[in-house]
Order: structure tokens, then sequence, then C-alpha cells
């Protein structure tokens, strides 16, 4: 007989079992460019200025079409089909936890033929 006290793989804990995660002040800024090949200076300083100047442009879309609700993918076809997509996608991650773009329930269909979820500008 199962132990109800145990939670198999796909099961739910408890809101008592879950742990608090603190918000997210608005002003946190997480890193642009997540260090994950240990690179040094001067490369990380690249790196780095790369990645903010990606953030920079995709918030340069969300601005020019303020009431428009965009996908990565829709991001992507419209700055830098060259970008990697996980780098838009953190570049957006980044923004909505900064307070500069919000998640919207809306979702279109996207480049590979699922649903992707939308961001807009917040207001």
């Amino acid at each position: 007989m199962p132990d109800p006290t145990q939670f198999g793989l796909f099961d739910a804990p408890p809101p008592s079992a879950r742990p608090s995660v603190p918000s997210c002040p608005r002003a946190f800024v997480p890193s642009t460019h997540h260090n994950t090949t240990h690179e040094t200076k001067p490369v990380l300083g690249d790196l780095r200025q790369r990645a903010a100047d990606q953030q920079d442009a995709i918030l340069a879309v969300f601005r020019r079409w303020p009431d428009r609700s965009l996908t990565p993918d829709d991001i992507a076809a419209n700055v830098n089909d060259r970008w990697p997509i996980t780098s838009i996608r953190r570049a957006i991650t980044n923004l909505t936890t900064a307070g500069e773009l919000v998640k919207t329930d809306r979702k279109k269909t996207g480049h590979y033929g699922r649903p992707c979820y939308c961001w807009r500008l917040a207001k």
C-alpha cells in the first residue's frame, strides 16, 4: 500500500510543503550574460556588452509596438534572426524580471508549430 505522505514524481506537493520564493524587487536586473564557459576579461566584457545590446534591441521592438503582444519568434523575425532563440528568451526573461515587459496569457503558434506565450510592454 502506498505511503500517503510520499509524493510521486508527478504529484504536486501541498502548498505547505512548497518552499517560499521571495519576490524579486522591481529594480533587480539579472545578468545579461551567463558565463557558462568561464570566460575572462576582455572576452567576458565583450560578451556582456553584446548581450546587453541584444536586450536593448529587444526592448526597442516592444517600445516600437507598445500595443502588440509578441513571442520570442516574433522578435527573431523582426530584429535579428541570427541570434539564438535562447538568447532572445533570456533577454525577455530579464526584461520581465526588471518590470519592463509583462508575460500575457495569450499564446501564438511558434516557429515549430507549438504554442508560445506572448509578452507586452509593461504599462
